[in-house]
């Protein structure tokens, strides 16, 4: 016997539908006459009468309501617990990405000179080992800003004398003699013409 709310196929002896569940009552009785009638028909066989919400156009509406329901099912829960396990780790993923692009763009930052402000190393305040004084007092200012004695010199410029001076610092530290020391800052900043 065929469902008339979902159209499934049942077979003869069984009273609910195997898919939806409903009765499978071959008749039923006439609401007018109360003669056993179709429980397909539209219209009463002996009186006439108008069966209520009989009309196939009504039965195939519920038919597909029933068809699109959606059934649960251990897979469909599967699948979102994968989504949402899949989801946590793609923002995992991202945060961890993140992160690691936040220092390397902070760690090729162009350099703040703010801290030599700071500190006095850029201000003029700061006072230099009295060594590194006396070779930069053997150095003009190479920068081209400015015609100061390098000792005397507190520019910020490219190859001025901020850098000169720690580079000066640097090579106090090795075993070269203080003759060796001004050639090389010589050599290594002075103007190429």
């Amino acid at each position: 016997m065929k469902c008339i709310h979902c159209g499934i196929d049942n077979s003869a002896q069984t009273k609910f539908c195997i898919n939806c569940g409903e009765p499978l009552e071959r008749t039923v009785a006439c609401p007018n006459c109360q003669k056993q009638i179709p429980r397909q028909g539209n219209f009463c066989p002996h009186c006439g009468h108008k069966l209520k919400g009989s009309s196939s156009k009504s039965r195939s509406m519920a038919r597909r309501r029933k068809s699109r329901a959606p059934q649960p099912s251990a897979k469909s829960s599967k699948s979102k617990k994968s989504r949402l396990r899949d989801f946590v780790i793609v923002m995992l993923i991202l945060a961890v990405l993140g992160t690691g692009l936040a220092g390397i763009l902070y760690s090729q930052r162009p350099r703040n000179t703010t801290l030599f402000r700071q500190s006095g190393l850029l201000s003029g305040s700061f006072v230099w080992p009295q060594e590194v004084q006396s070779i930069a007092s053997q150095l003009d200012c190479p920068c081209g800003n400015c015609e100061l004695n390098l000792a005397d010199c507190t520019c910020e410029n490219p190859n001025g004398a901020l850098e000169i001076k720690k580079y000066i610092s640097s090579l106090l530290k090795t075993d070269k003699s203080r003759d060796d020391i001004v050639k090389e800052v010589k050599s290594k900043y002075s103007p190429q013409s």
